[in-house]
């Protein structure tokens, strides 16, 4: 029962953020958008503080089980582009329209910040794990600088989708993506001499 009212307390937080942005968020709006008394808000979740943390929290872990569903160990590159750069991540919406709330709020809330942070490492860590399993002769720094570039793509792509709500720049942005993953495949040279060097 505390599972189902707390879901249902962020959902009506959700939209109360898509509807009202961060700044309009009240335990009010709330209330009235989820059917429960403000009591029950704050049994459940706590205060506004506890509720905008708690949020992060569940949109986060949305965007994980969506993740999950598509980025596993087995994953393949042609799965993480459709996940990165598909109507799951990059679909313009309310989810996407809290997201980008809550990352305008972590520039100045070290809480936001720091659990924005941890999602979008864990993000990350995905990311790489698929790439490190296709490329596993792949230099790790190299790998962790690529799925870096990979997510701010995504999450670049994704934010501009709310202001441009056609799906026109997911192809263009996905083919950067694949040209960032095809450069593993180019061979490596060997680091330039040092003028002078003997051989």
């Amino acid at each position: 029962m505390r599972t189902e009212r707390r879901a249902q307390i962020l959902a009506a937080t959700a939209q109360c953020v898509a509807t009202f942005g961060l700044a309009g968020l009240t335990l009010e709006k709330v209330s009235a958008e989820s059917g429960m008394s403000r009591g029950h808000i704050r049994h459940y979740i706590g205060n506004r503080d506890d509720l905008i943390l708690a949020l992060v929290e569940w949109e986060l872990g949305r965007d994980e089980i969506a993740a999950g569903g598509q980025l596993t160990d087995s994953s393949n590159i042609a799965a993480m582009l459709d996940y990165l750069f598909g109507p799951t991540f990059s679909e313009p919406g309310d989810e996407n329209t809290v997201v980008l709330e809550l990352l305008n709020a972590a520039r100045t809330n070290d809480g936001i910040r720091e659990a924005m942070l941890d999602g979008y490492n864990g993000l990350r860590q995905q990311i790489n794990s698929v790439l490190s399993d296709t490329f596993p002769a792949a230099d790790a720094e190299l790998l962790s600088g690529r799925s870096y570039a990979l997510l701010c793509l995504a999450i670049g792509n994704a934010a501009l989708s709310d202001l441009d709500r056609s799906t026109a720049s997911d192809p263009i942005v996905r083919a950067a993506a694949e040209r960032i993953i095809l450069e593993f495949e180019k061979p490596q040279s060997a680091p330039p001499r040092r003028a002078g060097a003997k051989r």
